[in-house]
């Protein structure tokens, strides 16, 4: 393998409440060359999310004011090209 980060472009937006999720999961995937961002609630994420584009989002589904349900449903509304992954549903 190479040196080229083949990711460099694509832009993820982790969206969890837990600050160490968060951290943890961008240090991963920043290092295989991918643009991460974080946001700590739903209500960030969608204002984020109206200025600026990304290619995933990882969305934890327990979260305070606005559950991952409800952040999914706003997302599929106005974004719907925007894959979603779930995380954080093992407790």
């Amino acid at each position: 393998m190479g040196s080229t980060m083949p990711y460099s472009n694509e832009k993820i937006l982790i969206v969890d409440d837990e600050r160490r999720m968060c951290d943890s999961l961008k240090a991963l995937l920043s290092v295989k060359g991918f643009d991460v961002r974080t946001r700590s609630n739903g209500h960030d994420a969608l204002k984020y999310l109206r200025e600026e584009s990304v290619d995933l989002i990882l969305l934890d589904i327990s979260m305070e004011e606005m559950d991952g349900f409800r952040v999914m449903e706003r997302i599929g509304r106005e974004h719907l090209d925007i894959p979603v992954i779930i995380i954080g549903m093992c407790q």
